[in-house]
């Protein structure tokens, strides 16, 4: 018997507890985050949380036509601060949204996870990540490319892991689209066949408007069996975590910050009041280090780890949030300063220019707000979808939109412009973007089609 030594390289995936627990502090709104920590506190003598005095904010400061952003401390009471902003817009406290969250959904799909014995550690951790990048749904909103650039594994590894996600209940859970999500819902039910495929691929904004003709004819079958699998279609989820997540609810949406303009500058105040300080509790972890007993060492050692752990990852949330926002104040000052539409700007623009990965800009993002002139601006909302001209210039949706908006306000009463004469209007002004599109941000600002224009005009 021949035996050697033989020197490998292999790689594994390790996705470790701070791993974990980093990525779901990062994504976490501020009511859930501050439900979080005061539970980790009730579970760890080690940890004491102090709440925020009302009177310690941080400002960013934006000076008009400037590149330069200056940060400083304040540290007045809440009726002076009130004063202050009094006059600019006025003080207004944050605004308060009912909200639901989603916590159990996750809860049972790593259940399911559990009971598949036949995974290896590597593959599990692996689908536990990707479970940590479903959005409230149940989609997966980042590119697998990006996962596997993200972990330095192969993309091979992560397309594996996330088909084992995909079989998991509800059916639908780890769907990019829409139309992958009812495909995975329908293969694994008896309706399942070439006619419901291709329904659901190709048809389905003739299933939204109710077109059986045109459904028929790109069926290739009768209007009845049209209708037939139009009902089919419609008794599919859209979403996968529908009816799940309700057991712990999250009260209140407040935002991170409120952002105002004051003297031509732009002040972004964080909302530290609602999050309570962390701290360890150093009475307690001296009286244990004094005990010689193995037990309370061990305890005292693990209660440790976990509380600079969750120390850590509070900060570094705390810290990731101020570079976005920072870069955000930056490169949309105009918005912000002027009432300009917002600048091309996508979270894969604004995650190469911070050197972070496009997945850390989505869930520092997620389900987190900025008060802004008395209400309340998803940060998602911030980004626009980048479109490019001819001549290579880029242009945001917000503007395509202005454009549209300025083309049917010119338009002849009694000859509204269709969508089709609306996109080559576009293109004739170097805007190259489908008549889909079009008929959608016509309807996002709230514009009716042609037909009811007319009607209109016609009164």
């Amino acid at each position: 018997m021949d035996m050697r030594q033989v020197q490998r390289t292999e790689q594994r995936l390790l996705l470790t507890q701070a791993m974990r627990q980093s990525l779901e502090v990062l994504q976490m709104a501020l009511p859930e985050l501050r439900e979080y920590i005061q539970d980790q506190a009730l579970s760890n003598p080690l940890l004491e949380i102090e709440e925020a005095h009302e009177h310690l904010s941080v400002e960013f400061l934006l000076r008009r036509n400037s590149d330069t952003i200056q940060t400083s401390w304040r540290d007045e009471g809440l009726g002076d601060l009130r004063a202050r902003r009094t006059g600019c817009d006025g003080w207004r406290e944050p605004e308060v949204n009912s909200l639901h969250g989603s916590v159990d959904f996750a809860t049972q799909l790593y259940e399911q996870l559990l009971g598949m014995k036949w995974l290896s550690e590597r593959m599990k951790g692996l689908c536990e990540y990707l479970i940590l990048c479903l959005n409230d749904r149940g989609y997966l909103d980042f590119d697998l490319p990006e996962i596997a650039h993200e972990l330095q594994i192969p993309l091979f590894d992560v397309e594996q892991a996330l088909y084992i996600v995909q079989s998991l209940q509800p059916a639908g859970v780890g769907a990019r689209t829409l139309s992958e999500c009812l495909i995975l819902q329908l293969t694994q039910g008896e309706n399942f066949n070439a006619r419901t495929l291709r329904a659901v691929q190709e048809g389905l904004e003739l299933i939204a408007k109710n077109n059986m003709t045109g459904l028929a004819k790109l069926l290739s079958c009768t209007k009845n069996e049209a209708q037939n699998t139009a009902e089919v279609i419609r008794r599919l989820e859209p979403f996968p975590s529908r009816g799940y997540g309700n057991a712990r609810p999250v009260p209140y949406q407040i935002p991170e910050a409120s952002i105002w303009e004051e003297n031509g500058q732009l002040r972004l105040e964080w909302n530290h009041r609602f999050l309570p300080r962390l701290t360890m509790n150093q009475e307690t972890s001296n009286l244990l280090r004094q005990s010689g007993d193995a037990a309370n060492q061990e305890y005292l050692t693990k209660n440790t780890n976990d509380a600079v752990r969750l120390i850590r990852c509070v900060e570094n949330r705390q810290s990731t949030m101020e570079r976005l926002m920072k870069e955000i104040l930056q490169y949309q000052q105009g918005f912000f300063l002027r009432g300009e539409p917002l600048r091309a700007m996508t979270m894969g623009d604004l995650a190469e220019r911070l050197g972070l990965n496009i997945s850390t800009v989505s869930r520092a993002v997620r389900d987190k707000s900025v008060q802004f002139q008395g209400r309340s601006i998803p940060l998602r909302d911030l980004f626009t979808v980048k479109l490019t001209t001819p001549q290579g210039e880029d242009l945001s949706s917000a503007a395509v939109k202005r454009h549209i908006s300025r083309l049917i306000q010119e338009e002849t009463p009694s000859k509204p412009f269709s969508d089709e004469q609306l996109r080559c209007a576009l293109e004739a002004l170097g805007i190259v973007i489908s008549r889909r599109t079009v008929a959608k941000y016509r309807e996002e600002l709230g514009i009716p089609g042609s037909s009811q224009r007319r009607q209109k005009a016609g009164r």
